[in-house]
């Protein structure tokens, strides 16, 4: 080590140099080979460390390869030796498409981590952007479990992004800073709590951040900037240009880092639908599960053939509907037809409907069946290839007695807007589609409410500037209005309360419906004229003050009158190109990061200008909401009685594996989700949507 360490000084007393001659740089360079030659038996020891990971799947065989590995370096004097010694596990760990060549950070830049304060000053950079499938198609079948092993407490579903933030956060001295662009996930479910939330919960500060900023280049995508000190920051911090107190992993100027809790009073009351997994199984105009072949019938004939065959096999041919019908047809209508045999077997299967079973085996079963065995998931379907990848048997049971099913678009999709809508039951739901256990118009008011899709905005996951809604993060956590569990304990007040929610509800649903029957438009084209500045249509116009009397009355269930419900246009990202010169006040407008407009006509004079000098025709992406600060309270009265309602569960034992709270004080029901200066677990009945 003594030899290496002198190596390191001479030749970084070299590279520090300005290189004025050719000599010079013949010297760096032959350093530099040297440094090379003199740390290359570390640098195979380390790329041995990575192999005994990369090259098993559990545990225990890792710290058996590890300990076999470390052997083979007490047993040999170079790296030379121990390459040709090891050959086979480090080509394993180097070769292929997917191959890792691991950089041993204090082996590169020994003068960074070998000085009086060790560690990177700073980090600048634009980390690669990476879902969790992503990252698994283009890496070694480990690296997610080798992410999870280096950085504590992250999930496997977080972005790439969020490992670099980890990895730089790591490598920073104390007093170190670190600037990275992110795809907007990086302050959303689980990327922030494996990024943002972990840091600024481990001794890291947010002092500068721009939440959204349309990618300058060609590609569609809305990135945040983050600038990370590591330690106290005691200084001035900007979000989105703008001074703040401080900036949370929410990139919020407020509130705290953790994220909003699932509850158990929400609990088994949502469902994802059923991921099909073979369109061999589905019967359509577009698609078939029957052979096309000139002068043969369509696969909806095919269907009704089979059904005039044998009557049995009407009993498991279903309507099939999924994002798509919601939000593109004005009455959410199915045009598709799906095989589901439930849970039976091949036998029983092959018994009762041998002609769908032929159908099943020749469109189904080679894909299902060439899938590689690589987890239980893939083994699984290809042994039941007869069967949905995933059917919901849980969500049929819940709704088995219901006259209809709320519904919205989501899970495996992305969408642009949360709107939900009733649908027929005894249909086969699509995994596109969040269904929830209720028929009641007061959830559908809940739901469709300004609240509620604030929430979910802010606590979704998102690809581009399309929303994925998902049960887990935006149902699940959503405190609901104590009014509810009133009314369910024989609270006159609280019931009066609910059916006013309940009659709002309906009629801006009915009313939204006959609209969109009207124009023959589905959900997304009439969200989209709701949210259009320059739109001047009377049932429009009408559709948006329904809307906020829903809004209103959503908030007097929670008891908060003192929230103004006023909309405008507000654009939550502005796209202009840096070359484009505009008027001061223009450009100083959109600097300040006030881009909300209080009527219509501020906001197509707006859009005007930025027209006529940009000579852009496309429309700016408003939407018909509240204020900033109007959002930001309530946003923080819902995060305040989260944190409240999580914990009077866990004082009820509702929550295995957690700790009792504190006896909590208060009366129940009293709270409105006011964040109080120090914030108390105070008791409330539980929410039964039931």
């Amino acid at each position: 080590m003594d030899r290496i360490r002198q190596q390191e000084n001479k030749s970084f007393a070299l590279f520090h140099g300005d290189s004025r001659n050719d000599t010079d740089d013949e010297q760096k360079r032959q350093s530099l080979k040297d440094l090379e030659t003199s740390t290359a038996y570390l640098r195979t020891v380390g790329d041995l460390l990575a192999a005994a990971f990369f090259n098993s799947k559990k545990q225990k065989d890792r710290q058996g390869l590890k300990q076999i590995y470390l052997q083979a370096t007490l047993e040999t004097n170079s790296a030379e030796e121990l390459e040709t010694q090891l050959a086979e596990p480090l080509e394993r760990l180097r070769g292929g498409g997917k191959g890792i060549t691991p950089l041993h950070w204090e082996l590169v830049f020994p003068d960074v981590f070998n000085r009086d304060q060790p560690d990177f000053d700073v980090f600048v950079g634009n980390p690669p952007f990476a879902g969790k499938n992503a990252i698994a198609k283009g890496s070694p079948a480990a690296i997610l479990d080798w992410f999870k092993d280096i950085h504590q407490d992250s999930h496997g579903n977080a972005d790439l992004v969020a490992h670099f933030f980890r990895r730089c956060f790591h490598l920073l001295r104390p007093g170190g800073s670190l600037g990275l662009i992110a795809t907007n996930t990086i302050a959303q479910g689980d990327t922030r709590s494996t990024g943002l939330c972990w840091i600024c919960t481990h001794s890291g500060s947010i002092y500068a951040a721009r939440k959204r900023s349309k990618w300058p280049g060609l590609a569609a995508v809305v990135v945040s900037v983050v600038h990370v000190l590591k330690g106290n920051d005691t200084g001035e911090k900007r979000l989105d240009g703008q001074p703040v107190e401080k900036i949370t992993a929410f990139l919020l100027d407020y509130g705290g880092h953790e994220d909003p809790k699932p509850l158990a009073a929400n609990d088994g009351k949502s469902f994802q639908g059923s991921t099909v997994f073979g369109m061999g199984f589905t019967f359509s105009h577009s698609g078939n599960a029957d052979d096309e072949t000139p002068g043969t019938p369509s696969p909806i004939m095919t269907m009704q053939r089979l059904i005039a065959k044998d009557s049995k096999n009407q009993g498991v041919i279903f309507p099939l509907i999924g994002a798509e019908e919601i939000n593109s047809n004005p009455v959410h209508k199915h045009h598709r037809y799906v095989i589901n045999f439930g849970e039976l077997s091949e036998e029983k299967c092959r018994q009762k409907w041998p002609d769908l079973m032929i159908i099943v085996e020749r469109k189904v079963k080679p894909k299902r069946i060439s899938l590689p065995p690589k987890n239980h998931w893939n083994r699984q379907v290809a042994e039941q290839w007869w069967l949905f990848g995933a059917d919901r048997k849980e969500l049929r049971v819940a709704i088995a007695r219901c006259g209809q099913v709320l519904a919205c678009p989501g899970g495996s999709t992305a969408t642009k807007y949360f709107s939900f809508a009733f649908l027929a039951p005894n249909q086969v739901y699509l995994n596109s589609l969040c269904i929830f256990q209720q028929e009641a118009y007061y959830l559908f008011a809940l739901l469709t409410s300004r609240l509620h899709d604030d929430w979910s905005r802010f606590n979704c996951a998102t690809l581009g500037d399309e929303l994925r809604y998902n049960s887990s993060t935006c149902f699940e956590t959503f405190p609901f209005p104590a009014a509810l569990v009133d009314h369910l304990n024989g609270n006159q007040e609280a019931a009066t309360q609910c059916q006013i929610l309940e009659s709002t509800g309906k009629h801006y649903y009915e009313f939204r419906a006959a609209l969109m029957v009207k124009n023959n438009e589905g959900l997304t084209t009439t969200y989209n004229r709701f949210h259009d500045s320059e739109e001047i249509d009377s049932q429009v116009m009408e559709l948006r003050r329904l809307h906020g009397e829903m809004n209103q009355a959503v908030l007097n269930a929670y008891g908060w009158h003192d929230v103004p419900t006023g909309c405008g246009f507000g654009l939550d990202y502005l796209d202009v190109n840096d070359d484009v010169s505009l008027p001061p006040e223009l450009q100083e407008r959109i600097d300040s990061g006030d881009l909300f407009f209080r009527d219509a006509d501020e906001a197509c004079d707006f859009a005007g200008q930025l027209q006529a000098i940009t000579g852009s025709r496309r429309k700016l992406p408003w939407r018909y909401r509240w204020p900033d600060a109007v959002r930001e309270d309530v946003l923080a009265r819902l995060l305040a009685l989260n944190a409240e309602r999580y914990a009077e569960e866990v004082a009820q034992g509702l929550h295995s594996g957690k700790k009792k709270a504190t006896k909590a004080s208060g009366k129940p029901g009293k709270r409105r989700g006011r964040p109080p200066k120090n914030p108390r677990p105070v008791e409330a009945g539980s929410l039964d949507l039931g």
